[in-house]
C-alpha cells in the first residue's frame, strides 16, 4: 500500500469517526437529563467548585500534552502522528457506543444545553461556540492526554518530557473536575480503556 493511500484512508477514518461522534453527541444532548439531579461523586465535595469558569482550561492543557510529545519522541515523527490519530479514532468509536449506552445526569444544566441542536451543523456550531452536553462517558480530555503520555513513555528520548506529560494528565483530571466537566469515573474508565486495549 502507498504511503498516499495510508495518508488518505486515515483521513478518511478520522471523518467518519468524527461523524460518529458527533452523532453521538447529538443522541446524548438530545436525551440529556436536565433535572438537575446528578450522581453523588466524593471529589465534588471535597475540590471546589468552578463550573462557572468560562475559559476551557482541559483544551489548552490538551494542547500543551500534544506539543510535549511531538517534541518529546526523537525521530518518526510522522508514524507516531498517524499512529496516535489511529488510536484516537478507535477511541472515539468507542466513546461513541459507551456515551449513548451510558447517558449520566448532566452535572450541571448551561443554558445552553436546554436548547437542542435541530441539524448536525447546528450541532456542530453548538458544539465550537460552547462545547457538548451530556457526554460523560467517558472522558475524551483524559483519554487523550493519557494516550500523548502512553506515547511519550514508550517513544521519548528523555524522561523530562514523560514526567511533563504525567503532570499534564494530573492536572487535566484535577481541571475536569474542578471545572465539572466530568464525574471522576468517567475519568477512570478513560484511564482503564486507553491503558488495557
Amino acid at each position: 500500500m502507498t504511503v498516499q493511500r495510508e495518508i488518505l484512508l486515515l483521513a478518511l477514518t478520522l471523518i467518519l469517526s468524527w461523524i460518529v461522534i458527533t452523532l453521538a453527541t447529538w443522541y446524548a444532548w438530545y436525551n440529556q437529563d436536565l433535572s438537575g439531579t446528578k450522581i453523588h461523586d466524593i471529589l465534588f465535595e471535597i475540590l471546589p467548585d468552578y463550573k462557572d469558569v468560562k475559559t476551557p482550561i482541559p483544551n489548552y492543557i490538551g494542547m500543551i500534552a500534544t506539543m510535549v510529545t511531538l517534541i518529546g519522541v526523537k525521530d518518526k515523527h510522522w508514524g507516531y502522528t498517524c499512529q496516535y490519530l489511529l488510536l484516537i479514532c478507535v477511541l472515539l468509536l468507542i466513546r461513541s457506543v459507551t456515551m449513548t449506552l451510558t447517558l449520566l445526569p448532566n452535572i450541571h444544566v448551561y443554558e445552553y444545553c436546554k436548547e437542542t441542536p435541530t441539524t448536525f451543523f447546528e450541532l456542530v456550531e453548538k458544539q465550537l461556540e460552547h462545547g457538548s452536553c451530556g457526554d460523560y462517558m467517558f472522558s475524551g480530555h483524559t483519554a487523550t492526554v493519557f494516550l500523548l503520555y502512553m506515547i511519550t513513555h514508550r517513544h521519548s528520548y528523555d524522561y523530562a518530557f514523560e514526567v511533563i506529560n504525567g503532570l499534564l494528565v494530573g492536572a487535566m483530571i484535577i481541571a475536569l473536575l474542578l471545572l465539572r466537566w466530568h464525574y471522576s469515573f468517567d475519568i477512570v474508565v478513560a484511564i482503564v480503556i486507553v491503558y488495557f486495549p
